[in-house]
């Protein structure tokens, strides 16, 4: 399961929008996306929380993903459209728990590069291999270390100036990483189905 994460977060900072951090609605720059620091298990709230928390909290976590000030990353219809499609648990009494809160930080994440239908089935592979907090926690130390590897290279490369080069290799990157994780994702399909039969 760890390659999912490796391979997903490659490919997920080489297809970021060329001006989308940088004008975000926390005008973030390289440097602040290379110290991102991801929310860990121990770190969520312990208590239940209502949709409106559970929006603002995530509001604040996934500000990465923020290409402006209008930009919504999540909604109570986006979450509610994942528990109804099984991407998420359903909530307890319509609150929400830790595990909640680390699917849909996942979920979000992975929305910027998959399909729903896509992000559904690697969420299930990826529940099924681990337990939520341990796969969370995982995800958490692989993106932060994703952004440094990126974004800490392309404070080196800012001051060349070429832009080109580095647009170019962006979008290969984000081409091979994401085909790279489609056919993780279709070859363990195709391994379960074999096992069924």
């Amino acid at each position: 399961m760890y390659k999912y994460c490796e391979a997903f977060f490659t490919m997920l900072y080489y297809c970021q929008k060329e001006d989308g951090f940088m004008q975000s609605k926390h005008d973030l720059g390289f440097t602040d996306i290379a110290q991102y620091h991801c929310l860990r298990w121990a770190e969520l709230p312990d208590l239940a929380l209502y949709m409106d928390q559970v929006l603002t909290i995530l509001e604040k976590q996934l500000c990465l993903i923020a290409c402006g000030p209008e930009d919504k990353n999540l909604t109570s219809t986006m979450i509610n459209n994942y528990v109804k499609h099984k991407v998420i648990p359903a909530p307890v009494k319509k609150k929400y728990e830790k595990e909640h809160l680390a699917n849909l930080t996942m979920v979000c994440i992975a929305k910027q590069v998959l399909s729903l239908s896509e992000i559904q089935g690697m969420m299930e592979k990826l529940r099924a291999a681990e337990n939520i907090e341990t796969l969370y926690d995982r995800f958490c130390y692989i993106l932060e270390k994703k952004l440094r590897q990126t974004f800490g290279n392309q404070l080196m490369l800012e001051e060349s100036k070429e832009e080109t080069p580095n647009m170019l290799e962006a979008l290969a990157g984000a081409f091979a990483n994401k085909l790279y994780l489609q056919m993780l994702l279709v070859q363990q399909t195709t391994e379960k189905g074999k096992k069924a039969e």
